[in-house]
């Protein structure tokens, strides 16, 4: 790999993974502007069903 051939991998990899960093930072809000939440109450908490029969017996 004298010549230079095969380093166009590492550079499609490296662009992926800064591609992937960004896109994460992004997404969790980090990178951008920090506004915060716009109505807190509208947050919907998520809680499953409470079993209402016991569960069957598998003994």
């Amino acid at each position: 790999m004298a010549d230079g051939r095969g380093r166009g991998i590492y550079t499609v990899v490296g662009i992926a993974v800064v591609l992937l960093v960004v896109l994460t930072l992004i997404m969790t809000g980090m990178f951008g502007d920090s506004t915060p939440d716009a109505d807190p109450d509208a947050d919907v908490r998520i809680e499953t069903p409470e079993r209402t029969s016991p569960r069957p017996d598998t003994t």
